[in-house]
């Protein structure tokens, strides 16, 4: 029987919260904080309508909004779309991750944009540390069946208690492993 751990990416593997802060320091340094505020709103808007995170949905909106010439707008998509995401990996995930494939199969199932959370995985580093082992769904919580049914079966998290203590278990040892 194989055994497959099923981890989310944002604040599991990397720190989303430290992601989404550098990213409002940088709005509100390139746009100044009333532009930044309109653009987190516009953020929290396009995320009520779609239920998940589009940051090329809030871009578009925000610039048809900010009405920004155009080199002010290409310098705030590279900054949201080329966000540095190695470096807001946990310090031990890459271990912890070479760690669980001696036990099983990690696989990375995370929710968010099609686009954008795919392309998120990969430039952080750790698509290539679970082999490409990677399902983005619009909610992963409802989809969470179809992983199941793509993978070998899965034992490591059948009860929503069990999956949140494994989440918890391997977050604190990607961000705590590599201090001791």
């Amino acid at each position: 029987m194989a055994v497959v751990f099923l981890l989310d990416l944002d604040n599991t593997l990397i720190d989303n919260d430290a992601v989404r802060e550098q990213l409002n320091e940088g709005t509100r340094r390139l746009l100044g904080a009333e532009l930044a505020d309109r653009f987190w709103t516009i953020y929290e808007e396009v995320r009520d309508e779609c239920d998940y995170v589009d940051f090329l949905e809030t871009l578009d909106r925000f610039h048809r909004v900010a009405n920004d010439p155009p080199e002010q707008q290409r310098v705030l998509d590279r900054l949201i779309l080329d966000f540095p995401y190695p470096e807001a990996r946990y310090p031990a995930t890459l271990d912890v991750l070479a760690a669980l494939w001696k036990v099983g199969t990690p696989v990375v199932l995370s929710d968010g944009d099609p686009v954008f959370q795919p392309l998120k995985v990969f430039r952080s580093g750790v698509s290539e540390a679970v082999r490409g082992n990677v399902l983005v769904f619009p909610h992963k919580e409802t989809s969470r069946a179809n992983g199941e049914r793509g993978s070998p079966r899965c034992t490591c998290s059948k009860a929503n208690t069990q999956t949140m203590l494994t989440r918890v278990r391997v977050r604190t040892m990607c961000s705590t492993a590599s201090r001791s």
